[in-house]
């Protein structure tokens, strides 16, 4: 077995290192890339190069011109010894802009937790390899006097040896910011994105359309779509009051701190921020409906917190376009795919949008035992709903180290019954303390990341809001508490209501 056919078999991704079914290549990737991981921050990945062998190189598409890709190793082996050597991948990414001093600081606050323990001493077990005497040597002898020169790019990649100098005559950008690049060429591709000017593929051809219409709280300009060989792209831009936006941020001192916020207070925040007019679209191109494959936005506003500056690319959009940058708005990018497989003639185009559910919690309530009957009202319209308890049974997870086995389970039914998918029932319960691990096991944050509805920062709840597979009785719903490293005694609960906002719309474009 390979050195690698054993790494593959590792799960190397509390030490920063994912692999991926169908990893993402990036403008800076260089032709010829094998990528052996991606560590989930900013698109940076390792990789080695067909034509520079067993050369590990570090991706990073945040960087400069020039900075993009670094040796860091001159074969996997060493790479793994680097690894054992620093606690996991990041400190060897950033060795190149990093003196002694700094690196030997950056290592001692990035130490490893116990999780991390777990996972070098099983790395260094499987492979048999031991870490590096002197890493920050060894990385920045490899790296000394490489250049870019000696790979190759895609036409994606900047080539411009004196890229222009940012206007300073824009009241948006600010003195630290006159040596950022301007825009580049302004190109669009089905597979491309606003951070991506080059985009992927052939770049389309523009369509001006300057339509507009006022729609959800916002007056929305739709200044052009673009014909790509794979679908068409629209861009929307939704205008939105400044004033509005600096009521909202006025809100918040410098003390706010979003992990004192209960989850009903973070759900309030997230519906009155002005900003946040999300949408789903679908096209109906000549009497055909299409979803968007996929889609991203940006946001550009005046009013920022603190030291905060306007998106750079965000503005880039506004001047090609030639809106207002003392205006808010938040500008969407749809990618709509040839229902047929290739490029029809448009005769006819109208975009639909459905707005986000936004959330709304009713009170919280507590049960103990089945009949338990609890009323709540919705939190929009008032009405009044019934909640009763048909079985509450703690249960076990099959064993798994490092996952909390214990939680509860409630069948319940509600009357009047509501819409499908329109409510859920979660658990209140913030994340627990971290029990000690041992062997190879698992933290709870890690078991979070993989296998529970949430985020390595601490999921509140498993959410299961249906009718039981199998079950007989018309209208009978399951929660789920969070799982628990302990039988929980009494669970708090909320139910969550999910609200549009607004009706859809279909503006006619073409």
């Amino acid at each position: 077995m390979t050195l690698w056919d054993t790494l593959k078999k590792l799960d190397l991704s509390p030490l920063g290192l994912e692999r991926r079914r169908s990893p993402q290549r990036y403008f800076c990737t260089p032709i010829g890339a094998h990528i052996l991981w991606n560590t989930g921050v900013d698109g940076v990945h390792y990789c080695t190069v067909k034509e520079q062998g067993e050369r590990i190189f570090a991706v990073e598409p945040m960087n400069t011109p020039g900075e993009y890709v670094h040796p860091v190793a001159e074969s996997l082996a060493d790479f793994v010894r680097l690894v054992l050597a620093c606690g996991g991948e990041a400190a060897i990414s950033q060795a190149w802009f990093m003196n002694q001093e700094r690196f030997d600081a950056f290592l001692s606050e990035d130490a490893p937790d116990a999780a991390r323990q777990a996972v070098l001493a099983q790395l260094a077990e499987r492979t048999g390899l031991s870490p590096m005497e002197e890493p920050y040597d060894y990385i920045r002898t490899l790296q000394s006097g490489f250049s870019e020169s000696s790979l190759r790019f895609g036409r994606e990649y900047p080539r411009d040896a004196a890229p222009p100098i940012a206007d300073s005559g824009d009241p948006f950008t600010p003195p630290e910011w006159q040596d950022i690049l301007v825009a580049p060429a302004w190109k669009v591709s089905f597979g491309g994105s606003f951070y991506d000017a080059e985009g992927h593929g052939r770049c389309g051809k523009e369509q001006p359309l300057d339509a507009s219409f006022d729609w959800n709280g916002a007056h929305w300009r739709v200044p052009a779509a673009y014909i790509c060989a794979k679908g068409l792209v629209i861009d929307a831009l939704a205008e939105i009051d400044p004033e509005k936006v600096a009521a909202f941020l006025s809100r918040f001192d410098e003390d706010f701190s979003e992990e004192a916020l209960t989850d009903e207070e973070q759900e309030r925040i997230i519906r009155d921020n002005p900003l946040n007019v999300q949408a789903n679209a679908q096209i109906v191109l000549n009497g055909r409906v299409t979803g968007a494959s996929h889609g991203s936005s940006i946001v550009w506003s005046p009013v920022q917190p603190g030291d905060m500056q306007p998106d750079r690319e965000a503005g880039w959009v506004l001047d090609h376009y030639g809106m207002d940058k003392t205006r808010a708005w938040r500008i969407c990018r749809w990618h709509f795919p040839w229902s047929e497989g290739k490029k029809p003639a448009v005769r006819s185009l109208s975009l639909m949008l459905s707005p986000d559910e936004v959330s709304y919690s009713a009170s919280r309530f507590t049960v103990s035992a089945p009949g338990d009957i609890v009323t709540f009202a919705h939190p929009v319209t008032g009405e009044e709903y019934t909640l009763t308890v048909e079985e509450l049974t703690p249960e076990t997870l099959p064993p798994h180290a490092g996952i909390p086995p214990y939680f509860t389970r409630m069948s319940c039914t509600i009357t009047p019954e509501p819409p499908r998918r329109s409510l859920s029932i979660v658990d209140c319960g913030g994340p627990e303390p971290v029990p000690a691990i041992g062997g190879d096991g698992m933290t709870p944050d890690e078991a979070a990341a993989i296998g529970i509805i949430g985020g390595t920062d601490g999921p509140t709840s498993v959410i299961v809001m249906s009718t039981p597979k199998g079950e007989r009785k018309p209208g009978l719903h399951t929660a789920c508490s969070r799982p628990r490293f302990a039988p929980a005694g009494t669970v708090e609960w909320r139910v969550v209501f999910y609200v549009k906002p607004c009706g859809d719309i279909s503006a006619k474009l073409i």
